[in-house]
């Protein structure tokens, strides 16, 4: 016999899905409307700019120590590959794509990478 849980979620843990899901679905629509005035990768570089900036803040607040020179490669690599050129095609693509089609192929990614 099985048993199914009635186990709600946190609260906590249910705003922050809401959260996810409000930003991640309007990330595509704010990147499309700051393509209207500026370049995309300027768009990009002054999104991304400031959290680069408030996470080294983190970083040296908490005292942490860097990584060694060759994980700081390989950190950086994949920073680049999965970020940043991802990014970076996704300011360009929508240029001309439609909002919808950018936020449908987006959201199928996690299918894709199952």
């Amino acid at each position: 016999m099985t048993e199914t849980s009635s186990h709600l979620p946190d609260n906590k843990v249910l705003a922050a899905f809401i959260l996810v899901i409000l930003l991640g679905g309007s990330n595509s629509v704010a990147i499309r409307f700051s393509n209207l005035e500026l370049a995309p990768f300027w768009g990009a570089f002054l999104r991304f700019a400031p959290a680069a900036f408030v996470f080294w803040m983190i970083f040296l607040v908490r005292k942490m120590e860097l990584p060694s020179l060759r994980d700081s490669s390989v950190i950086a690599l994949n920073g680049f590959l999965s970020s940043g050129a991802s990014f970076a095609l996704l300011y360009w693509a929508l240029q001309t794509v439609p909002v919808s089609l950018a936020t449908v192929v987006i959201s199928t990614s996690p299918l894709f990478t199952l």
